[in-house]
């Protein structure tokens, strides 16, 4: 976590009064303090890409985010707001990860619902109710072996840029920092 804020963070944040002056206070997701600082045309993730030491200390500081802290499912009224409403029969993803990454929290996710003991077999192959979205960089890098894992648990794997129009449509739905979609059922209350 340190190396990637030292490395890409801080000089990034370092430069961003010089970017707003030069700029007129003017920001866009397309020329950012980022490229500004790194002096690259080159979105974040396309930098990322080209920079392989630098793309993997990304990696290990967003998994570094998360350590120590509780996942999600654990304290988030799963089966109450989300699989016990949902109807696989209606045809649209149980749960949709935007920019998850390899998958790991997906994962995650059907291995607490199992052990909440729930029957994800729904969810699982033939209908891959479970969606990973990112960008085909990402997707491509997915380990094998992780790939595997993801295999098994019915997940299916679409190439996705959110600067772009989300390509899933229908109920869709904030759930704790990624979309939940379809569950056939209407918004329950907060």
């Amino acid at each position: 976590m340190k190396m990637y804020s030292f490395d890409i963070v801080l000089p990034a944040l370092a430069q961003t009064p010089a970017y707003l002056q030069q700029n007129d206070n003017a920001l866009s997701h397309e020329q950012t303090p980022f490229q500004y600082s790194n002096q690259t045309s080159l979105s974040y993730i396309d930098w990322l890409r080209a920079h392989p030491q630098m793309h993997e200390r990304f990696n290990t500081a967003m998994q570094g985010n998360r350590l120590g802290k509780p996942f999600w499912a654990t304290w988030y009224p799963v089966q109450e707001r989300l699989y016990g409403n949902y109807d696989v029969s209606c045809g649209l993803p149980f749960f949709v990860d935007v920019g998850g990454n390899i998958g790991h929290d997906l994962l995650r996710l059907r291995d607490q619902l199992e052990s909440d003991g729930l029957d994800t077999s729904p969810l699982g192959h033939g209908k891959r109710m479970l969606v990973l979205q990112d960008l085909p960089g990402v997707l491509d890098s997915i380990p094998e072996e992780t790939g595997r894992l993801l295999d098994d648990a019915g997940v299916r794997r679409e190439n996705y840029d959110f600067y772009h129009p989300q390509p899933i449509k229908d109920e869709i739905r904030p759930a704790v920092g990624v979309a939940e979609l379809g569950s056939c059922a209407p918004l329950l209350p907060p």
